[in-house]
């Protein structure tokens, strides 16, 4: 996504104050699907950026997700006043490799 995309959707929405961002990542990738006239495309091989936040959801009990995951959906409904929190993802284009390491974890292998 170039700046100009960027800007036009809002960018990040700094309304989220929820440890680790809550709901933010969803938010933005829903105004980027809905709001762009571009074609996804998923890079194989490449990282995605992740904050270090102390494990706000990954390093907790499984209650205590429940919890946060509550707390996360309440603020986003309050910021969107709607509850889509999960839109489906438009027919996306693979491009790039994937490595050995990562083929087996998909269930696939080098032809």
């Amino acid at each position: 996504m170039n700046r100009a995309s960027f800007l036009k959707i809002g960018g990040f929405e700094k309304r989220f104050q929820s440890p680790g961002g809550g709901f933010v990542n969803h938010d933005f990738r829903n105004r980027a699907l809905s709001n762009l006239k571009s074609q996804p495309i998923v890079l194989l091989g490449e990282g995605v950026f992740h904050q270090f936040h102390g494990g706000v959801a990954t390093n907790v009990k499984t209650q205590e997700l429940a919890n946060t995951l509550k707390v996360f959906k309440n603020e986003y409904v309050a910021i969107r006043k709607q509850n889509n929190l999960y839109q489906s993802t438009p027919p996306v284009i693979y491009f790039g490799m994937l490595s050995d390491q990562a083929r087996r974890y998909i269930g696939t292998t080098q032809s």
